[in-house]
């Protein structure tokens, strides 16, 4: 199994159902991940800490399993 997708679904799944964790995130991301041993690339910590945390929790699920588009090769 690819640990980074794992540890993706391990975080939409604790914010989804731990109120403490959602508040803690939204106040420090990186901190939260962090802590939270979520084992996430950069570029997918960057893209979480850019993201619209006031969506819905189905909103969010959604943005994040979509598949990412890679250029060239």
């Amino acid at each position: 199994m690819d640990q980074q997708h794992s540890g993706l679904e391990r975080l939409l799944d604790r914010w989804m159902n731990d109120a403490s964790f959602r508040d803690a995130f939204q106040d420090n991301p990186e901190e939260a991940v962090r802590n939270g041993n979520f084992d996430l690339a950069a570029d997918e910590l960057q893209t979480l800490q850019a993201a619209n945390w006031n969506l819905s929790d189905g909103a969010l699920a959604g943005r994040v399993n979509k598949p990412r588009i890679r250029s060239g090769g």
